[in-house]
């Protein structure tokens, strides 16, 4: 039973020293120190801390997205400059193609608040002064869950607002003209492929620091019961 027990206690200082060092390497942590006793006190009140760490994985995510709405654009302006070229759509066609993606682009588009909640005091339960922003900290999250099923419903929003167009009778601009179903799929090819890289790092490892700080004080509890056991 002895060898049993030392056996648990070395399991939990493993685990315990694990923790610690995980505190220490995240980085989508700010410190909220409490005023009148330092940052390990209990007493005073607990400052706000900016949760840079966060706000910045946000900010990569959105531009992630704004790269990958560029380079749609991009190959757009290529097919329908060449399309001009071959005489398949008139310089008005081509811009109302043009009007009809980019309205497309935004519908549903994924964009991360990266300033609310930017000042917290929310403390990570098991620290005492390891803070984050809860709201902020899923904002990367938030983007990455949403990219791919907007990307591929892009050429569907195009095909929509091309068919539902007012005046598609004018401009002979229907998802039934070959020239113009093709230009549907040639976007289409391109948004099949997400090219947005979001990858939330930060939240990742945070949310491992939550969830493992929250683990701490039971493994203590047991730890110490276990050392007065074997004492």
């Amino acid at each position: 039973p002895t060898v049993s027990v030392l056996y648990w206690i070395h399991t939990m200082l493993s685990r315990l020293f694990g923790v610690f060092l995980l505190i220490g390497s995240v980085e989508s942590v700010c410190f909220c120190y409490q005023r009148g006793g330092g940052r390990y006190s209990s007493a005073g009140e607990r400052v706000l801390c900016d949760d840079i760490e966060a706000r910045d994985e946000c900010l990569e995510a959105n531009k992630e997205v704004t790269d990958m709405v560029n380079s749609i654009g991009v190959n757009a302006d290529l097919y329908l400059r060449v399309a001009r070229r071959a005489n398949l759509f008139t310089e008005m066609q081509s811009s109302r193609l043009r009007t009809f993606l980019s309205d497309a682009l935004e519908l549903g588009k994924p964009v991360g608040d990266c300033a609310v909640g930017l000042a917290t005091n929310s403390l990570i339960k098991g620290t005492k002064s390891h803070c984050f922003s809860p709201t902020l900290l899923h904002q990367c999250d938030l983007i990455r869950s949403a990219i791919d099923l907007y990307t591929t419903n892009i050429p569907k929003v195009l095909g929509d607002k091309i068919d539902a167009a007012l005046d598609s009778s004018t401009t002979g601009l229907t998802l039934s003209t070959p020239k113009v179903a093709d230009f549907v799929s040639a976007m289409e090819l391109r948004t099949n492929r997400t090219t947005a890289n979001i990858r939330c790092e930060s939240y990742e490892q945070t949310t491992a620091e939550i969830n493992a700080s929250s683990s701490v004080s039971y493994t203590a509890a047991v730890f110490v019961l276990l050392v007065i056991y074997v004492l």
